[in-house]
């Protein structure tokens, strides 16, 4: 209990001090600045375990939570605040076996901090051939798929008019891991690819785009 107390006022922190990159200012976007403001969000809503390719043990599992910041130089651009960087966060799950498949899990509950609503959720499958097919020495190549959704909203005033603003979106993609295990060390490298959609959506007596599009 102690353990998730703490996480949880972790979590709360996190958010709290990542409040101008959470509840930006949009007023009179253009179609062009919309478009860079979603790939942002479509680029930080990418699951992530930061997990090597070797899955723990015989069966495996971790737990955790993980953290981190995307760059966003579209909307640092765009408002008025230094947003510099959007926060993502979630607890972790995941769970390994000998034979070479492997599933993980993030989640963020819905949760509201300093008046921002947040929520999201995600998964992955992971493929080891080289423990599939009992690979000797300590390299090991991993293939992963992975899914996640994300929203966020809040409320922002225009002339005093209070508007609703959502930003959600949903990513999928695949990864390519190579590591190795040495010690207890288990250093690797990795790419890949993602693809989604996301919306910027808003709801009041006034309204945030330059026009209609």
């Amino acid at each position: 209990m102690i353990a998730f107390r703490n996480i949880v006022i972790f979590c709360a922190l996190f958010f709290n001090l990542s409040a101008n990159a959470l509840t930006p200012t949009f007023l009179n976007l253009t179609e062009e600045q919309v478009t860079g403001v979603l790939q942002d969000y479509l680029a930080n809503s990418v699951f992530t375990s930061v997990s090597p390719p070797k899955n723990a043990g015989i069966i495996g599992i971790e737990l955790g939570v993980i953290a981190g910041v995307t760059e966003a130089p579209h909307l640092n651009d765009l408002i008025t605040e230094d947003v510099p960087y959007i926060p993502h966060l979630g607890y972790l799950a995941s769970l390994g076996d000998y034979f070479g498949i492997g599933a993980e899990w993030a989640y963020l509950p819905k949760s509201s901090v300093s008046g921002v609503n947040i929520h999201a959720s995600g998964g992955a499958i992971k493929i080891v051939p080289t423990e599939m097919f009992k690979s000797p020495g300590p390299i090991h190549l991993a293939f992963k798929f992975h899914y996640q959704t994300f929203a966020v909203s809040y409320l922002q005033y225009i002339n005093t008019v209070p508007v609703d603003i959502k930003v959600s979106a949903k990513v999928w993609g695949g990864d390519l891991l190579i590591g190795g295990t040495f010690l207890i060390f288990t250093p690797y490298i990795g790419g890949g690819f993602f693809n989604g959609n996301a919306e910027l959506t808003h709801s009041g007596q006034a309204t945030i785009f330059a026009q209609p599009f």
